[in-house]
């Protein structure tokens, strides 16, 4: 009898082999021939090699011993197989006579492996590289002056040096010392390592978030982390395979529910608990300490691993003395041993009562001992704390509250700027002095600017007085330190909010819920509002604020809440519903708001990172200060989108280029247009503004470059040469020296004043996304669809360095004013910040799983924005990455419609990720489908209207039962974005067309993929699918139409004449006629069975993004950026009616079968249903936006721009007219 081995995946059999070989990620790709990101995704499981790359892979294996001895051939056979198995498109099969060759002869049998990507430097083998060693210290106290715990060190050296024990935990009270005895053990044993990584975790940040975080800096920057935990845990594991790495976690008692029995994470924090198994179980070369008060549950458990704990005892009374040495006291050696036995040795503890002694007792220990007695003074940690706070000045209570509510290091001058109007700058400095005295604060770091922080005992300790003195007076209906402290920042970093959220405020709610329950809370905190409702605004303070702040956390939404006439400071209202609630005459301070923008388009930042500027494909422009997060200015600037964009570097000045063809230049103080430059034959792709504001320079699509004056407007120079689209300009600060990268797949310089060309440069293999210039214009930097970011000189016209290849297009690049750093965009979502001096990278982000679609970096290379496909618009520091702020924006705009043929079903797709299911004859929303994780492009309804298709940024597309709303498959495969989908009305097939510039044809009812067709060069808009499903229309970025015969994916035919991309398709039920709709404004008319056009239908004022013709084909519908729907005489080619009432670019248009019913979907967030008859509008159908029916009549403290925005989701003002009546005012 036999029995089967267990089959073992592709990834897990690389995995192993790889580990026998010796070789890391790095040294085998380069071996293969492929980036290392290839063999990174080889062994999670994303991706798998080709044929070609797989012989390679085994033919590298094979030489470094990685196959087993005798067992060659079955290893080999097992890799082919396995890729086989889990990717047949792969199409590698295993080729025994080729393996049995290379055993006989590995030189003549080896295949050369051809390279993903060019590259300037050779990769170092393992044999001439050297280990490089780096640190990442990041909030490890100093440890100079340590002193003692030689015996721990000793013993911890071992364990870490000797031993090779994977996991260490350092366990001990608060203040023990367990901190400065693990930053002393890692200095000690940093040339051990390869790496060292320190960080604290008092603020619990997401598991998800410290794994980001561990990658990018155990990698270099260069790998992106994976979007899922488990993902990104199995890769942490291969880099501590890797290297040979030390990674401290400091305070991880910060994830332990307090209070529990037995040792169990707060909720969100379990991931923790799966990285501490995996890296006591898991085979690798690298160490983890861990500090905590409290074993994490898993410790116990593990102790058969390679795991130790040490329980940390106190400080001997010698090393007490040392450690107090300049506190200056005085005692006998019994003396200071009795007050070290009574104290425990507890480092901090010592410390405290230091003060006490020093200040009181003239330093003389023994009279101390003698008045204390057994007094409480020799209580535990906390008890202490408490004596120190309590005898603390008001003033220092206040400076201790507010470094809690930080969360992190704060500089002197916040706490003045905060503190000091009220209680005097003299009083805050004194303050913070006697603090540090008594080593409550500390500084933050000494040999930077002054910044202070709390030891993390007294930070807990503080946090908790705080919270629990803060339930106490809700509970009384006595707030105090409620109105003096704000609780919770909302123009804080949404890193350091989340931290305040998480463990203030929900800290708060769990206390008040334990004892009131959900309900009694909620209305504990509604009778406060009333409280304050009834006072003085003086008497205010930040009451309101942190109780909004608090109904949000508890309720999720604030819709219905009566916050009229009051003042209402630091509350985060951002992605907040507030349906039907008031604030008519309240005032609002330093709070965030939802903004209304969507799609945005192009983004540009001042120099110094102060002002953001933000264009969207609807031709708006939004203006930011970024510190505070408060919009300045809201325009409707363009007619279509805005593409490029520019801030002077004071930010009072700021140029926009759009796809209408012009050139505007504004003043940003007044919001004033300044002047409108027309020239170009189409769109304008990008532009650039002089430091002083007075040229500026465009990119046309009409292959030039044009200088522009930007106070009069008027024409200076015309650069001609390239020979295609030009897509990016840059100008240096002094205007003297233009830069431009085009579609012919050059860049160009050219001297400004002399209207001539310095170099042209060739090294890109595709067309040329984006350029950039230092401010003193010599270097340049570009970027292209081949995926490649490069370096020039401007004086030699000479390439520097190609940067490391990205997975697919790079969008935009961007210098540092001194061209120290480059920032590159890539469509698979990255940022990637390189320091161009040693080419190294510096910081790599994984801003969206949608792909980022444009970027900017500040002039002082401190800030970068993002703004990703979804709409996201993502603000970052830099070089360290933290998150400053997410601007998410009004997201429920519709891109796309569907009918069902009875007309009683209405399906629409909204970039709020949600498919939403209407009844077509009340107008009523049935359903809203959640489950894509980016915004949902494309929808199509089955004929009897029973499923539902959706296709989304998240490169999937999904399956809905319309009754009951269950996801019913999920499709994926494409590589990214799928923005339309299409099913044959037999119910056999669906296709789907994605950004990857290709078009994937699906069994409806299986999930079987069945062809990938590939022939656009780019992104593909719109699919059709003949009512046989035997013909399949395609439309492309790239201005084609394509037909191709199913279900066998063969090419057809191409049709052209369009002057842009192609947006829409459609068919008409007897597959006679066709239709599209272009970028260029025109719909054209086909006949099918000829493949010639029959007419061209003008009208529309700007892009036309969407088609559809009645099943006839007698009537033919057309929605544009114009924000209007025409209907059309298929045949004929003439006009019928224009239907207006959106408000916003019309993305979907749909007609019953017999035309005699119209849908249209806008970026407006309304569906529109028509009589195409009579041209009116039967209904207007709408959910609720974030501020539906909000009175914000008399709202004060926003800014016109905000009060704009309001409206725009839906807030409602009334207005007094003469007669004493009121009357709405809505967007």
């Amino acid at each position: 009898m036999s029995t089967s081995e267990p089959v073992e995946q592709f990834r897990t059999l690389l995995l192993r082999f790889r580990g026998r070989s010796g070789l890391s990620q790095r040294e085998l790709a380069e071996r293969v021939g492929v980036h290392r990101r290839s063999v990174q995704e080889w062994e999670i499981g994303i991706t798998y090699p080709t044929a070609e790359r797989l012989e390679a892979l085994i033919r590298v294996l094979l030489e470094t011993h990685g196959l087993d001895q005798g067992r060659e051939a079955a290893d080999a056979r097992a890799l082919a197989t396995a890729v086989q198995r889990e990717a047949p498109h792969a199409h590698a099969p295993f080729d025994e006579g080729w393996f049995a060759r290379l055993l006989a002869d590995p030189v003549e049998s080896a295949r050369p492996a051809v390279p993903q990507h060019a590259s300037d430097e050779r990769v170092p083998s393992v044999l001439d590289r050297t280990v490089e060693r780096r640190q990442d210290w990041g909030e490890a106290p100093d440890t100079t002056a340590f002193v003692g715990r030689s015996d721990e060190l000793a013993l911890l050296r071992g364990w870490l040096r000797d031993t090779e024990c994977r996991l260490v935990v350092v366990l001990g009270m608060g203040g023990i010392g367990k901190t400065t005895l693990s930053a002393k053990l890692a200095h000690d044993l940093v040339a051990s390592f390869d790496r060292v990584y320190w960080r604290s975790l008092r603020d619990a940040p997401p598991a998800g978030d410290w794994l980001a975080g561990v990658i990018g800096f155990l990698s270099e920057q260069r790998l992106v982390p994976p979007q899922g935990d488990s993902e990104r845990l199995m890769l942490l594991l291969q880099l501590l395979r890797d290297r040979r790495c030390l990674v401290v976690l400091d305070n991880a008692e910060a994830l332990i529910e307090p209070g529990q029995q037995e040792a169990r994470y707060r909720e969100g924090m379990a991931g923790y608990g799966r990285l501490l198994r995996v890296v006591a179980e898991a085979s690798h070369q690298s160490c983890f300490v861990v500090t905590s008060r409290e074993a994490p549950p898993e410790v116990p458990i593990l102790s058969e691993a390679p795991v130790r704990t040490l329980q940390l005892a106190g400080l001997g009374a010698h090393e007490v003395r040392a450690l107090l040495a300049s506190r200056q006291l005085e005692g006998t050696t019994e003396q200071w041993a009795e007050l070290t036995a009574r104290l425990g040795g507890n480092a901090l503890a010592l410390k405290v009562v230091s003060d006490t002694i020093r200040e009181l007792y003239a330093g003389e220990i023994g009279t101390f001992l003698e008045d204390a007695g057994d007094s409480s003074v020799f209580g535990d940690i906390r008890q202490l704390l408490f004596e120190q706070v309590e005898r603390s000045s008001p003033v220092e209570q206040e400076v201790l509250q507010a470094l809690a509510v930080a969360r992190e290091a704060v500089p002197l001058g916040t706490l003045l700027a905060d503190l000091g109007p009220r209680v005097g700058r003299g009083t805050v400095l004194g303050a913070v002095e006697a603090l540090r005295r008594r080593s409550l604060v500390e500084r933050a770091d000494s040999s930077g600017a002054a910044t202070f922080t709390l030891q993390s005992v007294v930070l807990e300790y503080v946090t908790d007085r705080l919270v629990q003195d803060v339930v106490d007076e809700i509970e009384t209906g006595a707030p105090l330190l409620l109105v003096e402290q704000a609780l919770i920042k909302a123009q804080a970093k949404d890193y350091v909010r989340h931290s305040q959220e998480l463990l203030i405020g929900a800290a708060i709610l769990q206390r008040l819920k334990a004892v009131h329950g959900g309900s009694r809370t909620e209305q504990l905190l509604v009778e406060l509002i009333e409280l304050w409702r009834h006072g003085s605004d003086a008497a205010h303070g930040y009451g309101p604020g942190n109780v909004v702040n608090l109904l949000r956390l508890l309720r999720g939404d604030l819709s219905g809440l009566d916050l009229s006439g009051i003042t209402i400071r630091d509350a985060y209202l951002a992605a907040t519903d507030m349906q039907s609630a008031s604030l008519a005459d309240a005032e609002l301070l330093e709070s965030v708001l939802t903004e209304s923008f969507h799609h945005p388009t192009s983004v540009a930042l001042s120099a110094a990172g102060g002002h953001l500027a933000v264009g969207t494909a609807t031709g708006e422009l939004y203006l930011w200060r970024v510190v505070d997060r408060t919009l300045l200015l809201s325009l409707q600037a363009h007619t279509s989108g805005v593409h490029g964009l520019a801030l002077s570097s004071d930010g009072r000045m700021m140029a926009s280029g759009s796809e209408d063809g012009t050139v505007k230049v504004w003043n940003t103080q007044t919001g004033q247009l300044a002047v409108t430059i027309r020239g170009h034959i189409g769109s304008v792709p990008d532009v650039a503004l002089s430091a002083d504001s007075q040229v500026v320079v465009s990119a046309g699509m009409d292959s030039t470059v044009r200088l522009w004056s930007a106070v009069s407007g008027d024409p200076i120079a015309t650069f001609i040469g390239h020979t295609d689209m030009v897509r990016g300009v840059a100008l240096s600060a002094d205007g003297a020296v233009i830069g431009s990268g085009a579609d012919d797949g050059t860049v160009r310089l050219w001297a400004a004043e002399r209207v001539q060309p310095l170099v042209t440069l060739n090294a890109h293999t595709g067309p040329v996304r984006s350029v950039a210039l230092s401010a003193d214009g010599r270097l340049a930097a570009s970027a292209g669809v081949d995926g490649m970011v490069k370096l020039w000189a401007r004086e030699q016209g000479e390439l520097l360095a190609t940067l490391e290849r990205h997975a697919g297009p790079v969008y935009r690049v961007a210098l540092s004013a001194d061209g120290g750093l480059v920032a590159a965009a890539n469509q698979d979502g990255t940022v990637t910040l390189w320091d161009v001096r040693d080419r190294q990278v510096v910081l790599s982000l994984k801003a969206s799983s949608a792909g980022v679609g444009t970027m900017a970096l500040s002039g002082d290379g401190r800030v970068i924005v993002s703004c990703s496909h979804d709409g996201t618009l993502t603000l970052w520091e830099a070089p360290g990455g933290q998150l400053i702020a997410t601007l998410e924006g009004y997201t429920a705009g519709v891109r796309s419609v569907a009918l069902s043929a009875d007309r009683q079903l209405v399906a629409s797709a909204s970039n709020d990720r949600t498919v939403k299911l209407w009844d077509g004859l009340t107008g009523r929303l049935t359903a809203a489908l959640g489950g894509h994780a980016s915004g949902v492009w494309g929808v199509a309804l089955e004929q009897v209207g029973q499923l539902v298709a959706s296709s989304s940024e998240d490169g999937t597309v999904k399956l809905w039962d319309t009754q009951s709303g269950r996801c019913v498959r999920t499709l994926s495969g494409h590589a990214s974005a799928v923005w339309g989908v299409a099913l044959s009305a037999d119910g056999q097939w669906l296709a789907s067309a994605s950004e990857d510039a290709t078009i994937r044809l699906w069994e409806l009812h299986t999930g079987r993929l069945v062809a990938t067709l590939r022939g656009h060069t780019s992104a593909v808009w719109s699919v059709a699918l003949s009512a046989d499903g035997r013909l399949l229309v395609s439309a492309g970025d790239d201005g084609t139409i394509r037909l191709w015969a199913t279900p066998g994916a063969e090419p057809l035919t191409t049709l052209r004449g369009h002057g842009g991309p192609v947006y829409g398709v459609a068919l008409s039920g007897d597959d006679k006629l066709l239709a599209s709709a272009s970028f260029d404004g025109t719909v054209r008319v086909w006949d099918l069975p000829a493949g010639t056009g029959v007419g061209v239908l003008e009208g529309h004022t700007g892009l036309v993004q969407a088609v559809a013709l009645s099943a006839d084909g007698r009537v033919l519908a057309s929605g544009s950026f114009d924000r209007t729907v025409r209907l059309w005489a298929a045949r004929e080619q003439t006009a019928l009616a224009t239907l207006e009432g959106h408000t916003g670019p019309v993305f979907g248009v749909a007609l019953s079968p017999d035309g005699g019913m119209v849908a249209s979907g806008s970026l407006d967030g309304t569906v529109r249903l028509w009589d195409r008859h009579s041209g009116t509008c039967i209904r207007a159908l709408r959910s609720d936006r974030r501020y539906e029916r909000l009175n914000i009549t008399g709202l004060r403290g926003v800014t016109p721009a905000q009060r704009a925005d309001l409206l725009a989701l839906g807030a409602v003002e009334h207005e007094a007219t003469h007669a004493g009546v009121t009357r709405d005012v809505r967007a």
